[in-house]
């Protein structure tokens, strides 16, 4: 990975970190560069015991699909042949449900 694509990474892995923080995330952490280079997939940010793992394109290339598939729709369910299922929901329902795991958590 060129310097040029960590720096926008680490760029957007703020963006999002910020987010979550203004949606009331304040145990959101980002992960840094040791804990990836010893081998670990720690992912991109660590919120309520979570790994995030934070991708961006430019243009879209990969995105522009399940945008279009996510349109209208509240979450996407993606499945492939023995694997688990991936689910994608935009940032603010992501949000809502990490709020309420948080809550089933403390109760």
């Amino acid at each position: 990975m060129t310097a040029r694509s960590k720096i926008k990474g680490n760029r957007w892995e703020s963006k999002i970190l910020a987010m979550l923080h203004n949606a009331g995330f304040t145990n959101a952490k980002k992960t840094y560069q040791p804990a990836q280079s010893a081998g670990l997939d720690p992912g991109d940010i660590h919120v309520n015991n979570y790994k995030v793992e934070v991708k961006y394109r430019r243009t879209g290339t990969g995105f522009k699909t399940l945008r279009k598939w996510l349109e209208n729709k509240d979450h996407l369910v993606l499945c492939e042949p023995y694997l688990d299922p991936i689910v994608v929901v935009r940032f603010e329902d992501y949000v809502k449900l990490l709020g309420v795991q948080h809550d089933k958590r403390e109760n």
